[in-house]
């Protein structure tokens, strides 16, 4: 399943197409704004793929066509409102026209129509989900976004591959149950650790005088305060950092050049391509993840432009990467 570009054929198969006016608007009409994506079936397709357009189908035989049309637009109900108002701007030159346009545009609404964008049927939000949008954007903060381990994006990319040496569905040399098992072990091996943890840092903790006033005050009538808890797993992901080994030494990943920050950063959503496709997610899972890159050529320089693009192309041949990768680029 791809989207064909009628330009390009070589970005092969989800196509945007957009109704563009820049002559003199027309005030007899209200404006809207009008994208067509065209999804045209390529090989090896599965069924699971077809499922998910099978009710946006334009074209039914090999290869197939679906539609998803969306419409920003005022509702049938406003127009006549909108025309008295637009038939006053007519009788009266002093009028701005887009002051009565303003006026309706907290009315518009938008809406996602799969199929012929006549019959207005809409598209099922269960099937839209399905396909997933990683945008990379030119002017990238990236460090603060992979930073540490509290940042949702690193957090779930770490989060997913823990243990990936033993859930890896490509891993066929043992069966689940051995796998489950393995894991098993290793979660309470680390259960075990973090009670060692817990234990030594509260011999440690003097807590008599701050909890004395609860006890003179009467409040530990309604129970004996103390200090609890647990480490967990997804606790020690949070307290990690990246950080950069170069000849032996240790650095922030803060230190790094912008550029090979900006390359680590598309690594982690590459990954994060990865996870929402994943199995591990059931039904919750991703079958189009698209990855759409925005000048990568910002901070990069003509090598490390020509590395990346190299290796996105390869991953996208080898079909290691998104099903489809949409870049803009003023670079040569």
């Amino acid at each position: 399943m791809d989207a064909m570009s009628a330009e390009n054929a070589l970005f092969s198969e989800i196509t945007p197409q957009m109704q563009v006016n820049r002559n003199s608007p027309s005030l007899e009409e209200p404006p809207k704004i009008i994208i067509t994506i065209t999804i045209k079936e390529t090989l090896n397709e599965s069924l699971v793929d077809k499922a998910v357009v099978a009710t946006w189908l334009t074209k039914l035989s090999s290869p197939w066509e679906a539609t998803l049309t969306y419409l920003y637009f005022l509702p049938e109900k406003e127009l006549n409102d909108y025309k008295i108002n637009i038939g006053k701007y007519k009788e009266n030159e002093s009028t701005n026209y887009y002051r009565v346009l303003e006026k309706f545009l907290p009315k518009y609404v938008s809406r996602i129509y799969g199929g012929n964008p006549d019959a207005r049927n809409r598209a099922e939000s269960e099937w839209l989900d399905k396909f997933d949008c990683e945008l990379l954007d030119a002017l990238r903060d990236v460090e603060s976004k992979m930073l540490t381990g509290r940042n949702p994006l690193l957090r779930r990319v770490l989060n997913h591959f823990l243990d990936f040496d033993i859930r890896d569905m490509r891993n066929q040399s043992k069966p689940m149950e051995e796998k489950d098992a393995e894991i098993e072990r290793r979660q309470e091996e680390f259960r075990s650790c973090s009670t060692d943890l817990m234990n030594k840092i509260n011999t440690r903790l003097d807590l008599d005088y701050v909890l004395d006033m609860a006890r003179r005050t009467g409040a530990s009538v309604g129970g004996e305060p103390f200090i609890g808890g647990s480490i967990e797993e997804s606790d020690i992901i949070s307290a990690l950092k990246l950080m950069i080994r170069k000849s032996g030494i240790e650095i922030p990943i803060t230190y790094n050049g912008l550029g090979y920050n900006n390359l680590i950063y598309m690594s982690l959503v590459i990954s994060n391509l990865e996870l929402v496709t994943s199995e591990d997610l059931g039904e919750n899972a991703k079958i189009f993840p698209i990855l759409l890159i925005e000048e990568p050529e910002a901070h990069l320089h003509p090598a490390l432009q020509y590395n990346l693009l190299r290796f996105l192309k390869i991953s996208m041949e080898n079909k290691q990467l998104s099903r489809q990768v949409f870049i803009t680029t003023h670079s040569t």
